[in-house]
């Protein structure tokens, strides 16, 4: 098991619920007493509050934008007032270091990316898939190097104030990214993917100071949402909308995962849950909230149909043209020794 691993096991992530009853009701006591006042609480504008009427449970949803310590302070101040039962994150086990991981660790991790490591994501994800994921994440690795913060500061945030709180769990909610990674290939005709890699590959890595302003803002990620769509319909599809659904059943998971937890304690009042998730999400949670979502349906990875079949390998020599020198691009600006 790797060191980011040990962390956040540490902390509770990817780890069950301890069946010493006698802690967790200390702890549990210890959480209930510190909790203060909600309704003397004033909400920021970028939390939502999910009551349920049936078994009058709390879930809180903070809307966080990536490049922000506004977001940051946000989620640590709604942590420390509501002392939750579990904190749910937008991210899922092949993402869980970025909660625990130092910052500057992970920003060299991005950035001396070795052939040992681009074997594992491509063997994992299959070849497309693979240098698809691999070209988000050197766009994502430039732009982390000139910001000078690591993306998931607020998942950090959470998790270092999630652990000041006695017995509080830490639920990864999000899809897992190779499935959502092969989802997003499977939506897109030959020509998107071809397009899609291109677009990768020549974009513009340097940002201004005012676009990095820009980032703090949902006003500029509702913006490049609506670009996604209107270039790549089925790709907004499959990264936004069906993780929203993802994400908002991942929320009742975790109410009823702390409810039964809760019920083996005594006089336990109803369950606590804080969600912290991206902004572009926060809406399509709302949208999806209380509806029936079809999990295994998400979970599943498209079967290519024959057609497809045919004309891809018609155009796979070009698709793989076009990708390996993405890899090739990858290997060349981490100056990576094969």
């Amino acid at each position: 098991i790797s060191k980011s691993n040990e962390a956040a096991c540490n902390i509770g992530i990817l780890c069950p619920f301890t069946d010493n009853v006698g802690g967790e009701i200390a702890k549990y006591l210890l959480r209930k007493q510190a909790r203060k006042d909600i309704d003397l609480y004033d909400l920021p504008s970028s939390v939502i509050k999910f009551d349920n009427q049936r078994d009058n449970s709390r879930i809180y949803v903070i809307g966080t934008a990536h490049f922000s310590k506004e977001s940051c302070k946000e989620v640590e101040e709604l942590i420390h007032t509501v002392q939750p039962d579990v904190v749910m994150l937008e991210l899922c086990k092949s993402r869980a270091s970025i909660a625990t991981i130092n910052e500057n660790l992970l920003i060299d991790e991005a950035e001396n990316m070795d052939f040992r490591k681009l074997r594992t994501v491509i063997s994992r994800n299959g070849i497309l898939s693979g240098i698809v994921h691999l070209l988000f994440v050197n766009l994502t690795a430039s732009i982390t190097k000139q910001l000078g913060v690591a993306p998931g500061c607020e998942f950090r945030s959470a998790v270092k104030e999630a652990s000041k709180v006695p017995g509080c769990k830490i639920q990864l909610g999000d899809r897992p990214i190779e499935i959502t990674m092969k989802r997003t290939v499977a939506s897109l005709s030959i020509w998107q993917r071809v397009k899609l890699i291109y677009n990768l590959i020549v974009s513009d890595k340097n940002i201004t100071k005012e676009e990095i302003e820009k980032m703090k803002d949902q006003d500029l990620l509702m913006e490049l949402l609506h670009e996604i769509s209107d270039s790549f319909p089925s790709l907004a599809q499959v990264i936004i909308a069906e993780r929203d659904a993802y994400l908002a059943y991942s929320l009742l998971q975790a109410k009823d995962n702390a409810a039964k937890n809760l019920n083996s304690l005594w006089d336990p009042e109803p369950p606590v849950v804080v969600g912290v998730v991206g902004l572009g999400h926060v809406n399509g949670i709302i949208e999806n909230w209380g509806k029936p979502v079809d999990v295994q349906e998400l979970l599943r990875i498209p079967d290519t149909p024959f057609s497809s079949r045919f004309l891809s390998f018609v155009a796979k020599m070009s698709i793989y043209g076009v990708a390996l020198y993405g890899l090739f691009s990858i290997c060349k600006w981490r100056k990576i020794d094969f």
